[in-house]
C-alpha cells in the first residue's frame, strides 16, 4: 500500500512541476524575433514587401501566371527589418496575380 502512495505522490509532484513551468513560460513577455508591421504590394510586373517592426528578415513573394494558365512563384532577396523593401519581378511572359511576403526570425 505504501508503494502505491509513494508512486502517486511522485506523479503528483511531477505534474505540479510541469504545470508550474508551463505557467511560467506563458507569463513571460513575447519575443520580438519575428518581423511585424509588414506590407506587401503589387508594383509594375512584380511585388514588393517591407517590414518595420520586430527583428529577423523578410522577403517579397509573388505569384505569376502566363497566357496558358501556367503558374510561377518567385521570391525576392532576404532583407533585415528596417533595411528597406525586398522586390521581385515575374519572369518574362508571366503577369503578376498576387503579392505577399515571407518572414523568419
Amino acid at each position: 500500500m505504501q508503494a502505491g502512495f509513494a508512486k502517486t505522490a511522485i506523479i503528483s509532484a511531477i505534474a505540479s512541476m510541469l504545470l508550474a513551468s508551463g505557467l511560467a513560460l506563458s507569463l513571460s513577455p513575447p519575443a520580438e524575433a519575428f518581423p511585424y508591421n509588414c506590407v506587401s504590394a503589387i508594383v509594375q510586373n512584380g511585388g514588393t514587401a517591407t517590414c518595420s517592426g520586430g527583428s529577423g528578415a523578410y522577403k517579397a513573394s509573388i505569384g505569376c501566371q502566363n497566357l496558358f494558365g501556367f503558374w510561377s512563384n518567385a521570391t525576392g532577396p532576404w532583407k533585415n527589418v528596417g533595411q528597406g523593401p525586398s522586390t521581385v519581378s515575374c519572369p518574362f511572359g508571366f503577369g503578376i496575380k498576387w503579392a505577399g511576403y515571407v518572414g523568419r526570425d
